[in-house]
């Protein structure tokens, strides 16, 4: 599969330089974070995988799951944290918000991200998801605040 990367300071399509990548989330997380990041594998027929991941300097961060095939159905998941938190909305990006639960710490994120860059786009297991059908009743993952 061929990749695309974009993290603050590093984008392209080559292999990560994961120890910079590491350093983003476990030494310089929250001032690192100027932007959000992505990691894209893209396969054959339109079919691609992206995790996006979107800094907040309170909650730490959210980590986007997205599975897109090639009839362009598309599968979402996102990071469970604190699932006594998913009551509460928090900003997250341009006049967005999500539930407080779905954020990490960094040095779990960067576990995650790190096993999606080597293990091909799959979910970490080492965190929780949250399939997108999953959000508790009257909740969204994503929102925009004039829907609040």
């Amino acid at each position: 599969m061929d990749m695309a990367i974009s993290f603050p300071e590093l984008s392209g399509t080559t292999t990560p330089d994961l120890d910079h990548i590491s350093s983003l989330f476990l030494k310089r997380f929250p001032e690192a974070w100027t932007e959000d990041a992505d990691v894209t594998l893209y396969g054959d027929n339109g079919r691609f995988i992206r995790l996006s991941i979107v800094a907040n300097p309170v909650h730490g961060l959210w980590l986007w799951h997205r599975q897109h095939e090639a009839d362009g159905k598309e599968t979402n998941h996102v990071s469970l944290g604190n699932p006594e938190k998913l009551q509460t909305y928090v900003d997250v990006i341009d006049d967005a918000v999500t539930l407080e639960g779905l954020f990490l710490p960094p040095a779990l994120a960067w576990l995650a991200v790190r096993d999606f860059i080597e293990l091909e786009g799959r979910k970490s297991e080492k965190i929780s998801w949250l399939h997108e059908d999953d959000i508790p009743a009257g909740r969204h993952w994503l929102v925009s605040v004039d829907c609040l």
